[in-house]
């Protein structure tokens, strides 16, 4: 596609833009990981205008990692049902999906997912105990988050406060 900076913004055919021009790399939101073949054009004040064809790109795989805070829920452990919305399962497929292993963070126990190919940028997920109580679906997660179980209503379903970070940028 060149390297020229002074090209304008560019589109997929389907509408989807391309947001951010680096010399020879172009960011491309809204689509999986894998190797797609696209058209893009390039779109001026129409005597710059260009297509380009049958073009393959390889987005890879994203990362995420979920810390998880279950100490209002009086749990002994916690699991973690995790999607996309492509339908991939990063949990094994079988409810209540992956029982998560804890660690220690300034002296607090964190369930930890992590996961380092994801097909799309972000997923979804749901926190439960395997016995019963959950979350409610905690949709459209991606990057390092922490998530706090805070409250249990009348169905048994947990409120989820979702933040951005890991616990080693909280304040102590």
């Amino acid at each position: 596609l060149g390297t020229n900076a002074a090209f304008p913004p560019f589109e997929y055919v389907d509408g989807a833009k391309i947001d951010e021009l680096k010399e020879t790399c172009y960011t491309i939101n809204n689509l999986c990981a894998g190797e797609h073949t696209i058209s893009i054009k390039a779109v001026g004040d129409g005597w710059y205008d260009s297509n380009f064809s049958n073009i393959t790109v390889v987005i890879k795989g994203q990362k995420i990692k979920v810390y998880i805070d279950i100490s209002e829920t009086q749990w002994s452990y916690c699991y973690a049902w995790v999607w996309d919305d492509m339908d991939n399962n990063y949990t094994g497929g079988q409810w209540p999906g992956l029982r998560l292993s804890s660690e220690e963070i300034n002296g607090k126990k964190w369930y930890v997912f992590e996961h380092n190919d994801l097909m799309c940028k972000a997923v979804n997920l749901v926190i439960s105990n395997g016995n019963g109580d959950q979350t409610y679906d905690i949709v459209d997660i991606s990057g390092v988050v922490r998530i706090s179980l805070t409250k249990q209503n009348d169905d048994y379903m947990w409120t989820a406060n979702v933040q951005s970070g890991s616990p080693t940028e909280l304040q102590q």
